[in-house]
């Protein structure tokens, strides 16, 4: 299985919407994943509760409050039974394309004995202020025609997720 772990802003107006919206679909494509969220901003223990994720508080934090990221990769593959890891940015919709790219990976990282991988990926910029209905049968179908009519793919510098089996990233120096 799956660990899924990010880092979310406060969850205000549309900033809010949008990490509601990614969240949600993090479960929704992983019902068994574990889920981490680390960090105490407004929203995140009522968000946490819904998905069932798992909220880290008390965060070593940089000069502009922003936590360290050798912290959250090492205390998310400390807490977690499984092998692969994925940091992911904590706006960033995920699809059941996602998960055949996962999926594919993991079996070509074993059929091919691999010890470690990285895998990082970019996204489509698109303005979706709406909550999503994730019980429609048809939600990924409506997000998608929506996101090709309406998005347009973020430059290559753009990575917002990082999938890896744990212990990839034991030793990241401080910041």
């Amino acid at each position: 299985m799956l660990t899924l772990f990010t880092t979310c802003k406060q969850f205000e107006g549309t900033t809010g919407i949008h990490q509601r919206n990614a969240l949600k679909s993090w479960r929704k494509i992983f019902p068994d994943a574990d889920i981490i969220i680390f960090g105490n901003e407004n929203g995140t223990e009522s968000i946490a509760n819904k998905i069932a994720a798992q909220r880290v508080t008390g965060l070593k934090r940089g000069a502009f409050g922003t936590p360290y990221v050798n912290e959250i990769f090492f205390r998310a593959q400390s807490m977690t039974k499984f092998a692969r890891m994925c940091y992911i940015n904590s706006d960033i919709i995920l699809t059941s394309s996602f998960k055949r790219m996962i999926e594919g990976i993991s079996n070509c990282a074993g059929k091919n004995k691999w010890n470690n991988f990285l895998t990082i990926g970019q996204r489509w910029d698109v303005r979706f202020d709406k909550e999503i209905n994730f019980d429609d049968p048809d939600w990924e179908e409506k997000i998608f025609d929506f996101t090709v009519a309406n998005g347009k793919i973020h430059w290559s510098s753009g990575i917002d997720y990082f999938f890896f089996l744990k212990g990839l990233f034991d030793e990241i120096p401080p910041f």
